[in-house]
């Protein structure tokens, strides 16, 4: 997938690899470090660094391979739910580092 963009006045003097990170929410983040190290990012067209701050009307031009994004999705947990009401809810999570299975790319 190539997608470019024009950095706006909302986000100029944010560091790239925030408005990426604002501009991709699906794809993981080590997803889009990973494009800016191998120089599929480029600003203006020069390959960028995910610390460089970007200026209202940069030309941002990312190439991500499909194949590279991961889509997350919801996987069911054992919870027990302790109360609930319209603005809160208290569950009961096992205890254990990690409970839901390891996401697949």
């Amino acid at each position: 997938m190539t997608d470019s963009f024009t950095i706006s006045s909302q986000h100029a003097g944010l560091r790239l690899q925030d408005v990426l990170a604002a501009r991709y929410p699906t794809y993981s983040v080590g997803s889009l470090l990973r494009r800016l190290a191998g120089g599929d990012v480029l600003v203006n067209g020069t390959p960028a660094t995910r610390r460089r701050l970007v200026h209202e009307g940069d030309l941002v031009e990312v190439d991500i391979p499909d194949e590279t994004m991961r889509r997350v999705e919801p996987h069911p947990l054992p919870l027990a739910v302790l109360y609930e009401d319209e603005f809160c809810i208290v569950i009961n999570k096992p205890p254990g580092p990690r409970t839901m299975p390891k996401t697949t790319r």
